[in-house]
């Protein structure tokens, strides 16, 4: 309903400013596939009229949804990727909390963490060479410098 008012308020109205804030607010709501596919495509055509493009209406649908779903995809493999180094992390910790850790346990827990961050650093690059302007993405990335990297320095430059 928030989107449908927010729509209203743009297009009827020709009140932007209000509009986008309605769409803000709808996208803090838990909005479910369709409805952040709504949202996701209200974005793109504000972004294509602010930029001067307009596009063709079947074809730009099509587009938007391909790229909305490479995003939704995207973005998924990275929380994984940040999940899995953030698990390692944890998996490490966890054996040297015990009273009897094994050293061997240590640099198998240390390999899997280098090799989780390592993974989820190529994961984060191919990801912002396909979306750098995402803000979401960049800071989960920040998160992944600060948190698994211990970087905070690196983490500010991208926020």
């Amino acid at each position: 309903m928030v989107i449908l008012y927010s729509s209203f308020l743009i297009d009827v109205q020709s009140s932007y400013q209000s509009g986008y804030t309605q769409l803000q607010g709808a996208k803090r709501l838990d909005p479910s596939f369709l409805e952040r596919f709504a949202i996701f495509s209200r974005e793109q055509q504000h972004t294509q009229q602010s930029s001067g493009a307009e596009g063709g209406a079947g074809a730009s649908r099509a587009i938007n949804l391909v790229s909305y779903v490479e995003y939704q995809k995207n973005l998924r493999l990275v929380i994984k990727s940040h999940r899995e180094a953030l698990l390692a992390l944890r998996q490490f910790w966890t054996h040297l909390m015990h009273s009897h850790t094994s050293l061997n346990h240590l640099t198998e827990d240390v390999r899997n963490i280098d090799a989780t961050i390592r993974q989820a650093d190529a994961v984060y690059k191919m990801v912002l060479s396909r979306h750098a302007a995402n803000v979401s993405i960049l800071r989960l990335f920040a998160k992944f410098l600060e948190q698994v990297k211990h970087d905070p320095w690196q983490s500010a430059k991208w926020l």
